[in-house]
C-alpha cells in the first residue's frame, strides 16, 4: 500500500513539473518610447521553455519550441537556441524587422525530494521593432 501511494505521489509530481513552453507578448508601452532612432516598437516578447531531466542529462519532458504550450517526450529542447528561435518566430509573426535589448536567463534546479530529477528553464525576452 505504501509503495503504491509513493509511486502515485511521484507520478503526480512529475505530471505537475513536466516541460512546457510559452511565449507572452505585450503591445502596451504606456506611451513610453522604447525603441532606437527611426524605428517603431511593435511588441515586447518573452519566451520560456522548461523541462524535466533525469540526472540533469537525460530529457524526460520538455516544452516544444515549434508549438508553444505543447510538451515533447525524450527530446532536449530546453536550450537557449530553441528558446531564442521560438521567441523570434513570434516577433517575426508580428511583422518586426528586428529585436533589440535581448536578454537571456537559465535556471537548473535539483528536485531534492526526488533525488534523481532536475528542472531546467530558459527565458528569452526582447523588444520587437519595425
Amino acid at each position: 500500500m505504501l509503495k503504491t501511494l509513493s509511486l502515485t505521489v511521484v507520478g503526480a509530481a512529475m505530471l505537475v513539473l513536466t516541460g512546457c513552453s510559452t511565449v507572452e507578448v505585450s503591445e502596451n508601452f504606456n506611451g513610453m518610447d522604447v525603441s532606437i532612432q527611426r524605428s517603431t516598437p511593435v511588441c515586447q516578447v518573452h519566451g520560456t521553455i522548461s523541462g524535466l531531466y533525469l540526472f540533469n542529462c537525460i530529457p524526460i519532458f520538455s516544452g516544444s519550441y515549434n508549438n508553444p504550450g505543447k510538451t515533447m517526450l525524450f527530446r532536449d529542447s530546453t536550450t537557449m537556441e530553441h528558446t531564442m528561435l521560438m521567441t523570434l518566430r513570434v516577433a517575426r509573426g508580428r511583422n518586426a524587422a528586428k529585436v533589440i535589448n535581448l536578454d537571456t536567463d537559465n535556471r537548473e534546479t535539483w528536485l531534492f525530494w526526488s533525488l534523481i530529477f532536475w528542472s531546467r528553464e530558459w527565458h528569452v525576452s526582447g523588444t520587437a521593432i519595425k
